[in-house]
């Protein structure tokens, strides 16, 4: 692998790589980068899907490469979003202003503490803060584009997000995510770069970068993003919010006033456009009424006139920042409301607090934006992934992501799985469009778990279906002494994996984030339950366009799309339990179809061991 992403890169060619667990593929590719980068290469951009993956390589793979080959003068920048990072003007005007701000006092408290902590922190990041803020609070302290003042701010030598993109901007290696990857890629498209250039990106974990692309070059409108925004003109009571010390007068908090009353009734209409479901596509013009964008208008005619005779510096960029903000929220909800753009596919899904609405746009093939703002400008690109084959071929990602003749390298895992792993199927299993399936897969957990002893991932399609099972054996399993988890409420994923690494007798019911990027190794964890199969809910708007899209083209939807994404899927879910040379254990898969239905097959042949029929 290190010697084809070699020869990628000193050919500026791309390159799409496959890798088996525990090949080592951050050495394979960073091996050869730091070396390229020693010579007269440069710069390299390496993205991960997490910043927790981002901190690993920067805290521990770099140095330990830098170190053994030599070069630890080459600099190397760990890059996060602008938002991760505290802003000390911000923090302290909102520390003045929290009364006003925040009726609840212990989002008062918050800001207080956030204050404290921004003197003295080192790193000055969401991740080195020592506990978790509410979203309203960190809003009101963290950086943000377009509301800085860069060398006139009294904190812009000690600011900490300045201080990485100096970092960053000195870097040969930058260290990114996903996130910020797509984010720079999208606005460069308007002539503006979050990252500095490069001539070679690095995608690990590349099997995601289809959603993680859709989700940048598209919209998101939340009620409670744009409440957010009109409340610091308004504040927690009337005229106390954090401008009214700019003595704004009663026409801009009556145009404040009109803009939350319309919002309201937004939403209003979009609850019930979307009564019924978790997601409903907005297939016309005019699926609800939108009285919001008009009023809004007004308010930002007054806005931009207020703001042309606001003294202070620091206040008169916050209310820039905020009515920019409102502007762009104008704009999406037009082109949701309008379905302006056919290229796009357009939705309501239940997203904020309480099951209120979110109005969603995403591009429906995201290919021709890949090849545009990507593949064609940089020279090369480097994908890998465990999971990036269907049937031992690269075709489907290819066509999905918008990748043209690129090198390809497949390489198998180095683990004996035919030693290590063992794996069961039920081909007398009910079908799980039957409704005794859930039954069925219930008692089979519950044997299934009762035997291991715990050391368990149950993994589920659904929430739904998720509860049910959790409902049906939990008491069952705690009754035999194991310790039974459950992803959902306010646990944050990696302390639901911090308790399942610290005891072998943990179950854990689990859904979509459990299927991939968790790595629990030894005997913790020795069995893998996988309740049905992952075909992609055919009703969720994005996934309709895509399979309309394919059908449109001549093609077929369940081939070129709905099975290979199962497919991969399945082999993320499948990927969890063999870690390392020496874990053993089980993958017990619940749905007959992959033994029943001819597509079984290629299920099966994308999995590295036999099957044993139970």
């Amino acid at each position: 692998m290190a010697a084809a992403v070699e020869e990628a890169l000193s050919e500026g060619r791309h390159l799409v790589v496959e890798a088996g667990t525990g090949v080592g593929k951050s050495f394979a590719y960073l091996v050869p980068a730091l070396l390229h980068l020693g010579g007269s290469g440069g710069p390299v951009v390496v993205a991960t899907r997490t910043i927790a993956l981002q901190e690993q390589l920067v805290s521990k793979d770099i140095p330990m490469l830098l170190d053994a080959l030599g070069m630890r003068n080459l600099k190397v920048a760990l890059a996060k979003g602008r938002g991760n990072y505290v802003c000390r003007r911000r923090t302290e005007m909102a520390s003045e202003e929290a009364r006003g701000l925040f009726e609840d006092a212990a989002k008062i408290a918050e800001i207080a503490r956030i204050r404290e902590w921004a003197a003295t922190s080192a790193d000055g990041s969401l991740a080195d803060l020592p506990f978790r803020p509410s979203s309203e609070a960190w809003d009101a302290c963290r950086a943000e584009s377009g509301n800085c003042l860069h060398k006139q701010c009294r904190f812009y030598e000690e600011c900490a997000y300045q201080r990485s993109r100096r970092e960053m901007y000195g870097a040969r290696l930058v260290v990114a995510n996903h996130a910020l990857v797509f984010a720079d890629l999208a606005l460069r498209e308007a002539g503006v770069k979050l990252l500095p250039d490069y001539e070679c990106i690095v995608l690990d974990e590349a099997h995601a970068i289809e959603d993680d692309a859709a989700e940048h070059f598209g919209a998101r409108v939340s009620p409670i993003g744009i409440a957010r925004v009109l409340g610091r003109f308004m504040g927690a009571k009337r005229r106390t919010g954090l401008f009214g010390r700019a003595e704004v007068g009663p026409d801009l908090y009556d145009g404040v006033e009109e803009a939350r009353g319309a919002l309201r009734k937004l939403f209003e209409g979009v609850d019930r456009f979307r009564a019924g479901g978790n997601e409903r596509r907005i297939r016309a013009a005019g699926a609800f009424d939108e009285p919001l964008t008009e009023p809004l208008a007004r308010l930002l005619g007054k806005l931009r006139e207020r703001h042309a005779s606001i003294e202070d510096p620091g206040l008169a960029l916050e209310w820039k920042s905020r009515t920019d903000r409102l502007e762009e929220d104008v704009h999406a909800i037009r082109l949701v409301h309008g379905v302006l753009d056919r290229e796009y596919v357009y939705w309501a899904e239940s997203g904020g607090r309480g099951g209120h609405s979110v109005l969603r746009a995403a591009p429906a093939d995201v290919a021709p934006i890949l090849r545009r703002t990507l593949f064609s400008r940089v020279p090369c690109v480097i994908m890998t992934s465990a999971t990036l084959q269907v049937a031992g071929s690269f075709e489907h990602f290819k066509r999905r992501v918008g990748l043209e003749e690129p090198d390809e390298l497949a390489l198998g895992s180095p683990f004996d799985f035919k030693r290590q792993c063992r794996l069961l199927v039920y081909p007398a299993m009910p079908d799980p469009r039957d409704p005794a399936h859930e039954a069925a897969a219930a008692a089979e957990i519950r044997k299934l778990v009762l035997e291991s002893k715990g050391g368990a991932f149950v993994l589920f399609t659904s929430y739904g279906a998720l509860d049910r099972a959790h409902k049906a054996v939990a008491k069952d399993l705690e009754k035999a002494g194991l310790h039974v988890l459950r992803q959902g409420g306010d646990q944050r994923t990696s302390d639901i994996v911090a308790a399942f690494r610290e005891r072998g007798d943990c179950v854990l019911f689990a859904t979509d984030t459990f299927w991939q990027g968790i790595d629990v190794r030894g005997r913790n964890l020795r069995l893998v339950i996988i309740t049905r199969l992952p075909f992609a809910v055919p009703d969720h708007p994005l996934q309709q366009a895509r399979l309309e899209r394919i059908e449109e083209g001549g093609g077929d939807p369940f081939k070129q799309y709905s099975l290979p994404q199962a497919v991969l899927k399945l082999r993320q879910g499948f990927g969890r339990l063999i870690r390392s040379h020496d874990d053993e254990g089980t993958v017990a898969i619940l749905d007959p179809r992959i033994a029943t239905k001819p597509y079984g097959r290629t299920f099966l042949s994308s999995l590295p061991v036999s099957i044993t029929n139970c």
